[in-house]
Parts: C-alpha cells; sequence; structure tokens
C-alpha cells in the first residue's frame, strides 16, 4: 500500500467504479472500510489531504483466457473513493489494515487547543 502524499490522479480522466465503504466514528477516530477483494496492495493509493481520505487503484481479472463468461458480476478495473470529514483530521497518525478483502483505515480526529 502506498502511504504519501504523492499519489498520483491517474484515474481522475479515466472511468472507474467505487468499492463498497462503511464509515463509522468514535471520539477520537474515524473508521472506514472497503470492499476491495483480490486488490494487489501494490496496486493501491492511499492520501490523506485536508480533510480528505482518497483511496485508489485497480483489481485486475482472474479470467484466464481462453474461456467463456456466461455471467459477470465482479467489480474489476481502476477504482476511486473520495471521503471528506467535517472535522479536522491528523494528516500522519492513522493506521491500514486488509484482511479478508477488506481495507480498513482509521484515521484520527485533530485535538482541538483548549487555549
Amino acid at each position: 500500500m502506498k502511504n504519501q502524499s504523492n499519489v498520483k490522479y491517474y484515474l481522475r480522466s479515466r472511468t472507474f467504479f467505487k468499492p463498497s465503504m462503511d464509515l463509522l466514528e468514535d471520539e477520537s477516530c474515524f473508521i472506514l472500510f472497503f470492499d476491495l477483494p483480490g486488490i494487489d496492495l501494490k496496486k493501491l493509493g492511499l492520501q490523506v489531504k485536508s480533510n480528505t481520505v482518497i483511496v485508489c487503484g485497480s483489481i485486475g481479472s482472474k479470467i484466464k483466457e481462453p474461456c467463456i463468461v456466461f455471467q459477470k458480476e465482479r467489480l474489476i478495473g481502476l477504482f476511486e473513493r473520495v471521503v471528506s470529514f467535517s472535522q479536522e483530521i491528523e494528516k500522519k497518525i492513522w493506521e491500514t489494515q486488509y484482511e479478508l478483502g477488506v481495507l480498513k483505515i482509521i484515521v484520527r480526529k485533530k485535538k482541538k487547543n483548549l487555549a
């Protein structure tokens, strides 16, 4: 997984899909879950920018040629998901985990100054 601020936006000019997502919140963080079965983690990009998390990449086909496809429902190709938050978030303090086709991202809320 790429966890850096220079993730390229190569998806902006191409067709892409939005993976399913759940967003949870507690007192200190936001927790995001993305359905990304079959992804090669080398083709996954993550970026925190302002109060936004961007998840992008590609999922390849598992179909081997030659064959006849009778039904195809799984999403493949380029994807992008942009999640904006109403509260400020930390830019560097976040955790990621990928297990059983689900990407989990924890984004910490920015601590408020009690001046």
